[in-house]
């Protein structure tokens, strides 16, 4: 394997397509220094959907690692916030909605049921051999008609949010899960889908320095990764938040000093292009802008797509090549925290 393709293929984390490993996943598995996978309900048999017996998935994590080329241990990431998006289910991997946690409240006592509950949640997660959470979502519902974030929120307002998902990511983390702040610079003003389509939030700086990025700034020191909306906000820039370096490299690095893993939401959502030669610019743009991890959890042959593509601006550009280089150097960071 070239070192341009294995760099790329390290900033690439892809999905499977069911509860077993297909012969053609199995093989490219073995090959590429991937750093991961995400997983979804696909992947679980019923057992593990009614939550009696995990050891289907077991055995498919198991057996995803065992394929490993680097020794680092890969990221083996869910989406687990509790309640409709909860992957898993059980009073312990699922506690409920994030807004109904500790019946909404943010004093001491609340923000600890809720740190206990995360922590549990994790420990149940580590067991079955998952390391990663994209949780907690700092999102604030300030559109009631925002269904897709709906009650995936911690509150309602800056202070509700910062103080929850503060707990829940302290939780999770004690537990020896990686978690995940999302979506990057706040998606709860959307009145769009990205799963279906571009969404526009017509929010100043000011707005956003105000209340969205107040749980962000909140909970950044203690977070090892932040996930970036597919949304255009265009007070900032005409381009989706994932391809902006004015939002990745000018808000979240340089003002907010993050220093972590960038990753994006998944590639495959409709907020983004669904052509293919414009779907491998924008996965260009994207390393370009700034983040270092791309999520691409639908298809084996749009998993290879990105890498291919990857690869070829790497030969391409010295300068994209560098970029690479620093984007791969964070996520394998990342992956030796994940022991």
């Amino acid at each position: 394997m070239s070192e341009s393709r294995r760099i790329a293929s390290s900033v690439v984390s892809g999905a499977l397509a069911g509860t077993h490993l297909t012969a053609a996943e199995r093989q490219f598995l073995s090959r590429e220094s991937h750093p991961g996978v995400t997983l979804f309900a696909r992947n679980l048999d019923a057992e593990s959907r009614a939550g009696t017996s995990h050891r289907t998935l077991m055995e498919l994590i198991q057996e995803v690692q065992s394929l490993r080329v680097s020794t680092l241990p890969l990221l083996i990431s869910i989406d687990q916030e509790g309640g409709r998006v909860a992957r898993l289910k059980g009073p312990v991997l699922d506690p409920g909605p994030a807004q109904d946690l500790a019946q909404g409240r943010t004093d001491a006592a609340a923000q600890q049921e809720i740190a206990t509950q995360a922590q549990a949640m994790g420990r149940a997660l580590r067991t079955l051999g998952i390391n990663c959470n994209f949780a907690p979502c700092l999102d604030i519902l300030t559109n009631a008609s925002n269904t897709a974030i709906g009650n995936r929120v911690f509150g309602t307002t800056a202070d509700a949010v910062s103080l929850r998902g503060a707990a829940f990511l302290q939780g999770l983390q004690q537990s020896g899960v990686l978690g995940c702040l999302k979506h990057f610079p706040g998606q709860g003003h959307a009145q769009v889908d990205t799963h279906q389509g571009s969404a526009h939030i017509p929010l100043s700086a000011a707005q956003l320095e105000a209340r969205e990025l107040a749980p962000f700034r909140h909970c950044l020191p203690h977070a090892a990764m932040v996930m970036v909306a597919h949304c255009i906000y265009p007070e900032l820039d005409t381009r989706e938040a994932t391809r902006s370096s004015v939002i990745i490299e000018g808000l979240l690095r340089k003002t907010l000093r993050f220093t972590g893993v960038v990753v994006s939401d998944d590639m495959r959502m409709g907020a983004v292009a669904g052509d293919l030669d414009a779907w491998r610019g924008y996965l260009v743009d994207s390393i370009l802008a700034g983040v270092d991890l791309l999520l691409v959890c639908e298809g084996l042959d749009h998993w290879e797509t990105a890498i291919e593509t990857l690869e070829a601006e790497a030969h391409r550009s010295p300068a994209f090549r560098h970029r690479l280089q620093e984007a791969a150097s964070r996520v394998d960071t990342l992956r030796g925290h994940s022991l």
